[in-house]
């Protein structure tokens, strides 16, 4: 498996350099959960996403930053303005990914919350775009699932860093941001 991290990441790495206007560019990666109060747990797998994220954006040349997970509802993730495209600019951060899922609460490991649906999308900070959004079915519950949430928000991770990625690379094609 090491190894073919390895191999991936020197294509990847291979392939972006080839690229330059997008290598090295910085990506923001923002999550949200939903919740009501303001003092609601952050999820533990919330943060594993991000990671996945981040690492995926990293072996493919970027510059990859994130913030502290943040609770939401769906209509004020879905608000333009909740990215915050002025600061994101003078941090010279190029694009925003914005995560939002809904946590749910696992019938086998009654404390566990488990990865609900994840709404994501790909923003431009230049002119506040959304270069591609998508959403991917959550974690199915089931027994011994606490040992296999990692292992979920690294493939959903992958998968959304593939998108954007590849969204990424047609935008700077037809001379986007």
């Amino acid at each position: 498996m090491k190894k073919t991290l390895a191999v991936l990441s020197a294509c990847y790495i291979a392939f972006f350099s080839l690229t330059p206007g997008l290598y090295g560019q910085t990506v923001s990666v923002l999550a949200f959960q939903e919740g009501r109060e303001a003092d609601e747990v952050i999820h533990e797998y919330l943060v594993d996403l991000v990671s996945a994220c981040m690492d995926g954006l990293f072996y493919s040349g970027f510059i990859a930053t994130s913030e502290r997970p943040s609770i939401t509802n769906k209509k004020a993730f879905e608000d333009p303005h909740i990215s915050n495209i002025q600061e994101a600019e003078t941090a010279f951060i190029s694009y925003e990914i914005l995560l939002f899922t809904v946590p749910k609460k696992s019938a086998h490991a009654k404390s566990l919350y488990i990865p609900g649906d994840i709404s994501w999308r790909l923003i431009s900070t230049t002119d506040g775009k959304v270069i591609k959004k998508g959403s991917l079915k959550g974690m199915e519950d089931g027994k011994e699932i606490s040992g296999k949430i990692g292992s979920w928000c690294q493939k959903t991770g992958k998968t959304i860093m593939d998108a954007c990625i590849k969204a990424l690379l047609d935008e700077s094609r037809k001379g986007g941001s």
